[in-house]
């Protein structure tokens, strides 16, 4: 990810909100900074795991999935920050209603899953984790299709390594609700 060509002076949060395709950027110390191009395959992940977190939360009413649009402002040390993950998941009574109708959100997500793009680098990958944890969310998981691998990071532990075979687990954030990681990598010709 690079910055794009911006106004000399910062962008605000606010602004950034009025700029034409701005869902294919997030804003970084009040500059652009475009997001790389997902893989077919990171696509489809992303599809799939809001489908599946969906299919658990919906039922019990345990909050709202979101899908890569929606847009965080709330880093506490960056407040010209907002970031887009792949997928995200608040828990009910933690968004009002006001705040579910307009803007960036201001409140840390439960859950923020980061795909890892082709052109993604692991270290800028790394830093926004650290943001997420930083902000209060209380589960990340990096899911990387290449390596078919997945790490769940959590504010109060250590990092896990789910291998191929592993399963991704949803604790705290969504108690008994646990992926096979081999469910997100499909084969185009043998989907479900």
């Amino acid at each position: 990810m690079s910055p794009v060509t911006a106004p000399a002076a910062p962008i605000t949060p606010e602004q950034f909100l009025e700029l034409p395709d701005q869902e294919r950027y997030e804003l970084v110390g009040g500059e652009l900074v475009e997001l790389p191009a997902m893989s077919m395959e990171g696509s489809a992940i992303a599809a799939l795991l809001a489908w599946m977190l969906n299919n658990f939360a919906l039922p019990s009413k345990l909050g709202v999935v979101y899908d890569s649009e929606a847009s965080y402002c709330c880093f506490p040390n960056d407040a010209d920050q907002v970031r887009r993950p792949d997928v995200s998941f608040i828990a009910r009574g933690r968004l009002s209603q006001d705040q579910f109708k307009r803007g960036h959100c201001v409140i840390a997500p439960d859950l923020a899953v980061e795909i890892v793009s082709p052109n993604d680098s692991l270290a800028e990958m790394g830093v926004k984790i650290e943001q997420y944890l930083e902000a209060g969310v209380r589960l990340v998981w990096l899911i990387n299709p290449l390596s078919r691998t997945a790490e769940e990071y959590r504010p109060d532990g250590p990092t896990a390594h789910v291998r191929r075979g592993g399963t991704l687990s949803a604790e705290p954030v969504l108690p008994g609700l646990s992926i096979p990681l081999s469910s997100l990598f499909q084969d185009p010709d043998h989907v479900l």
